[in-house]
């Protein structure tokens, strides 16, 4: 997050509170809050705390920073996973390397290397 994004977040956070029948956090509470969220985008933020609020389990309690972070590495993580899903479509034939729409001659030194191991593999 951004320092001039920081009145919104103490917005979010207040009206998370509220929602949770708490008093809105003191000065020193939002601080350590931003302190600790600070390195990731606001919007991320914002998500994570949606996710708690609507988790059936978690969301009957009001959040703690850990719990945001939790739930935004949560998403890092389904991203990442996702990411790596998408890279592993990636296709090989005999003589090109298949990605995506972008077919590239496979070089004779990749060729040889795939045989020999091909080779080795006993099925």
């Amino acid at each position: 997050m951004h320092k001039d994004e920081i009145n919104i977040f103490i917005d979010t956070i207040h009206s998370i509170a509220d929602n949770y029948n708490r008093a809105p956090l003191g000065r020193q509470t939002l601080s350590v809050w931003f302190g600790a969220l600070k390195d990731h985008p606001l919007e991320v933020v914002q998500k994570a705390i949606a996710d708690h609020v609507t988790d059936p389990l978690e969301g009957k309690f009001f959040p703690t920073i850990a719990h945001i972070i939790a739930k935004i590495e949560s998403c890092a993580y389904q991203e990442a996973e996702k990411a790596a899903r998408e890279r592993s479509l990636t296709a090989w034939r005999d003589d090109v390397l298949i990605d995506g729409s972008d077919v590239t001659p496979m070089p004779e030194s990749v060729k040889t290397a795939l045989s020999g191991l091909l080779n080795n593999v006993k099925v």
